[in-house]
């Protein structure tokens, strides 16, 4: 009997195997459709055109007298702005999937999509397209905003197909045995997705601004807000190409040459920040440090992990300074600041915590020990950070859901929903707004 009943056994397993391998399913539900382009189209869309009016503000960059705008996913505005009170629109460089900007010297560096581009802008009323880089940034870190509330369905890309937004639209999925079980949960159509967030994500550009009496000089070089994923430090250009690593190109003879093309710096990164020859990464998780006195070989030195969430960084003197921001596809809830002790930078330690609403951006002004944290509908929180780590709540700056900053020679540069804005912040107590570029309807 034995022999019989283990025969048995194997044909039912074996008819059970073929029973889920022919079994099919079909699953109808709404999710996030991909819109896909080809490359060739973008390439012909990207031109440089008269001045624009803004719509939609994402990140900003300075240099020496110039203002650059990044218009979210659609190009990069160039201004000049040795008169903070009157901001002259001189250019329009449109960009199709532009998110982040870096300038320094005759060159703006500019994403699209997976691509970097580089202009000559020798004379920022004639910019000129001199490079573009292929396949710098992997689509999948850059995926565009879709709906959380429904899934993505599942799609091909062709090799020279783009995705370039998203639509929600029924779709009929039909699987194959075991197939749907990484489809389907409860019957349901499992939600999953990439996170919307870091398309726009921390660093300072590569020159450190001196003090000044409040209006813009036209020789300090170039500031970032601190929600960019590449920056340049040193004739090097350093950029967070996946989740996971960035890639290092040497741009010292005005050509951009890859030096180093997988540097690994931790889980779910997203932002980057100098402080002398230390790069702060920040990521979902947390911190990690890292010495560049080796520009082109990243030396780890130590990390500092925080509750998962989006997480942009700044650091001057023996503090950095995190923002953490959950109820998001970054995951986590927490909304907060964190001030961590980096005298030594092999163990960085958290010393104070402040709760926020909704935090995005954050910039420090080390002259005037002034910590500005964007914080959504209180607007700019303004921070006296003379006694670090414990800081003294000045005031809030009123602007609508501001998304990043630059302290300047005393100025403040806010790009917030409803436009660009200018302020003195020279005296502490007493910063009064110079001007602002509105945003207008599509």
């Amino acid at each position: 009997m034995k022999p019989h009943f283990a025969l048995f056994i194997v044909i039912s397993l074996l008819l059970s195997s073929c029973l889920k391998d022919n079994f099919k399913s079909e699953s109808v539900y709404e999710a996030n459709v991909p819109l896909k382009i080809d490359k060739s189209k973008i390439i012909e869309q990207t031109i440089v055109t008269e001045p624009t009016e803004l719509v939609s503000p994402g990140k900003i960059f300075v240099y020496n007298q110039y203002l650059f705008i990044s218009e979210r996913s659609n190009g990069v505005h160039i201004y000049e702005n040795s008169s903070p009170e009157n901001p002259v629109n001189l250019k329009f460089l449109q960009i199709p999937g532009n998110v982040d900007i870096a300038v320094e010297g005759d060159y703006l560096y500019a994403d699209s999509f997976k691509d970097l581009l580089v202009y000559n802008i020798a004379d920022p009323t004639n910019p000129v397209l001199v490079e573009r880089i292929e396949n710098v940034f992997d689509q999948s870190y850059l995926m565009p905003d879709y709906n959380p509330n429904y899934p993505i369905a599942q799609y091909e890309l062709g090799e020279d197909e783009i995705i370039v937004g998203w639509q929600i639209q029924e779709v009929k999925e039909v699987c194959d045995g075991s197939d749907c079980m990484g489809r389907m949960f409860w019957g349901e159509p499992m939600r999953f997705g990439f996170n919307s967030d870091i398309a726009f994500t921390s660093s300072f550009g590569s020159t450190t601004a001196g003090s000044g009496s409040g209006k813009a000089a036209n020789d300090f070089g170039g500031k970032a807000g601190s929600m960019t994923r590449f920056m340049i430090y040193q004739n090097h250009f350093y950029a967070i190409n996946s989740w996971s690593s960035m890639r290092i190109y040497d741009i010292s003879n005005g050509k951009t040459n890859l030096i180093n093309e997988n540097v690994e710096l931790g889980r779910q990164i997203e932002t980057l920040f100098t402080l002398g020859s230390n790069l702060f990464v920040g990521a979902q998780s947390g911190m990690y440090i890292y010495d560049i006195s080796n520009s082109t070989q990243p030396n780890y030195i130590s990390e500092f992990n925080h509750a998962t969430a989006c997480d942009p960084v700044v650091a001057y003197g023996n503090f950095a300074y995190v923002t953490l921001r959950g109820g998001n596809n970054c995951g986590g809830w927490n909304n907060q600041l964190d001030i961590i002790d980096i005298t030594n930078i092999n163990q960085p330690e958290l010393k104070e915590t402040i709760a926020l609403n909704e935090p995005y951006g954050l910039g420090i002004d080390g002259f005037r020990n002034i910590l500005f944290v964007c914080d959504g509908v209180d607007g700019v929180k303004v921070f006296d950070n003379t006694n670090s780590p414990v800081l003294s709540f000045v005031k809030n700056l009123s602007v609508t859901k501001p998304y990043d900053v630059i302290p300047l020679l005393g100025n403040l540069i806010v790009s917030a929903e409803d436009g660009i804005y200018q302020f003195d912040a020279t005296d502490i107590n007493n910063i009064n707004q110079l001007s602002q570029i509105p945003v207008t309807s599509n």
